[in-house]
């Protein structure tokens, strides 16, 4: 049997087009689910660390509310960093508004005349699946913290 080696296709432009899309309609949705929770939360644990003095717990509802309070806040933080522009370190890569805002005209002009496509669609994706990462994290302790809570309005209860 003989084997066939078959040469690696380029993409075509309509299929760069559709990867590009595929990862800016990810990265939208990851950032817009984050500032939904940063909404959705921010207010009332502001309210709760305002209130919880007040309420004169001791024990381990105090532990519950305060371990509770702090895994809130964690996952707050890890919604900042997942809404947080992506900073880059070092020289701009090519094919970005980064790198034209720092290069002399000639420099931009054979910039853009490169197919950064790949680079691009690599960097992109990479950053999507850290801010999915962190958002996953942050609904992860969101839950830890809502169940420290209740548990702890249950014990104040009894």
């Amino acid at each position: 049997m003989t084997a066939t080696i078959r040469s690696i296709a380029q993409p075509t432009d309509d299929q760069w087009a559709a990867a590009h899309d595929a990862v800016s309609h990810d990265l939208a949705r990851v950032e817009a689910k984050g500032g939904a929770i940063l909404s959705a939360v921010s207010l009332p644990l502001a309210a709760a660390a305002v209130a919880a003095p007040a309420l004169d717990l001791t024990g381990p509802a105090l532990t519950l509310t305060l371990a509770g309070l702090t895994l809130l806040t964690t996952a707050l933080l890890l919604v900042l960093v997942v809404i947080r522009p992506a900073g880059l370190t070092g020289q701009p890569p090519g094919g970005s508004w980064l790198y034209w805002a720092t290069a002399s005209t000639p420099d931009i002009a054979r910039d853009v005349a490169s197919d950064h496509r790949a680079d691009q669609l690599g960097r992109r994706a990479r950053l999507l699946a850290h801010k999915m990462r962190r958002l996953r994290q942050a609904v992860t302790l969101l839950i830890s913290g809502v169940v420290a809570l209740a548990a702890a309005a249950l014990l104040a209860l009894i």
